[in-house]
């Protein structure tokens, strides 16, 4: 009894660990171009799938935006649909989001095939973002534990898709703020408590220039130019030039909304 009990630990919390160290890889990828196949790996870690297709939708429209992975068995098509989409979000009870899982809580008759097709969506300002897992017929129906670890992981997966999302979208929009090298360095000055070499650096950073093209642009040294970033990230609490970009947007968004607002 005591060893059954200890391999279905072990069995948990390698349920566990693998995912995790996955959807550790995806939140690192958040705003490049390897996100949705980290996410397709985190999804893969903790059931065994073929595809994983990604999508936004609205009341009437539904419009994929990226699809991993390979059928290697062929699943009955269904049109995935904004008012599906809707009905299971109002099915939810309050909840903001919805796991679903086909042949345990799809219509009867609809989706005859157990586990072929797993739905994560998630309701944001009137969009509703959807992740999709496809299973061909060679797969079994997957265990009550991998099943209950999907759900438990199910909207850390889609908080981490939204914001992913939400970066791809304000870079679209980010012409505007990164246009000019004196607006850049006047917003991160304005919107912190940066010294002004550090904000100087900070607003050539995201201008793209390198840590010798700053170097050059001051007039310091390239290891000047290192320790003034690494401040200026400290007092941001960030490390990463993708978290920099990320707290510029919100900051030029501020400014833009309080400059309308007078």
């Amino acid at each position: 009894m005591e060893k059954n009990r200890s391999q279905l630990t072990q069995s948990m919390s390698c349920l566990h660990d693998q995912p995790l160290k996955a959807i550790a890889d995806a939140t690192k990828a958040i705003g490049t171009g390897r996100f949705f196949q980290c996410m397709h790996a985190a999804l893969a870690a903790i059931v065994d799938l073929d595809v994983t297709e990604f999508c936004l939708a609205d009341r009437h429209d539904v419009s994929w935006i990226q699809v991993c992975g390979t059928l290697r068995h062929g699943v009955p098509a269904t049109r995935l649909t904004g008012y599906e989409l809707q009905r299971l979000l109002r099915g939810s009870g309050g909840a903001d989001h919805v796991f679903s899982v086909s042949g345990e809580d799809a219509a009867q008759g609809k989706d005859p095939e157990r586990h072929q097709r797993i739905l994560l969506c998630m309701r944001d300002q009137g969009q509703i973002v959807c992740l999709r897992i496809l299973r061909g017929p060679g797969h079994a129906p997957l265990s009550a534990e991998a099943l209950g670890v999907l759900d438990r992981f199910s909207r850390l997966l889609m908080s981490i898709t939204l914001r992913h999302l939400d970066l791809v979208m304000r870079r679209k929009n980010a012409v505007e703020p990164l246009e000019s090298l004196s607006e850049i360095e006047a917003c991160v000055l304005g919107a912190s408590d940066m010294s002004r070499r550090e904000g100087q650096v900070c607003a050539r950073v995201l201008y793209g220039l390198t840590s010798c093209g700053i170097a050059l642009d001051l007039e310091i040294g390239r290891e000047s130019v290192i320790t003034y970033r690494k401040r200026a990230y400290r007092r941001l609490g960030i490390s990463t030039h993708r978290e920099l970009m990320m707290w510029y947007l919100d900051a030029w968004e501020r400014n833009v909304l309080t400059i309308n607002a007078a």
